[in-house]
């Protein structure tokens, strides 16, 4: 009997990315739970969009969202009214 090991562990690094790029040594907690808050938010407003992954980006006190949706229309609705 072996230990199963998750495949995306061996991968990351070599040819899958973090979902989730940032650094924080005091912080951490506080932007471990706002990267959370994040995805379940967008994931629930957003059930019927498809979404498959969601990049969280971290650099000067600024947050860089990238979603990866398979229908990016019902996602940013019509001529991109729904971003805000």
């Amino acid at each position: 009997m072996g230990h199963k090991v998750h495949p995306l562990g061996f991968r990351l690094g070599i040819i899958k990315e973090w979902q989730a790029r940032w650094y924080a040594d005091k912080g951490y907690a506080r932007l471990l739970q706002q990267d959370l808050k994040l995805r379940r938010t967008i994931e629930r407003k957003s059930r019927e969009c498809g979404i498959s992954r969601v990049d969280i980006e971290r650099a000067g006190g600024e947050v860089s969202l990238t979603v990866y949706s398979a229908r990016p229309g019902i996602l940013i609705g019509r001529g991109g009214q729904s971003v805000e």
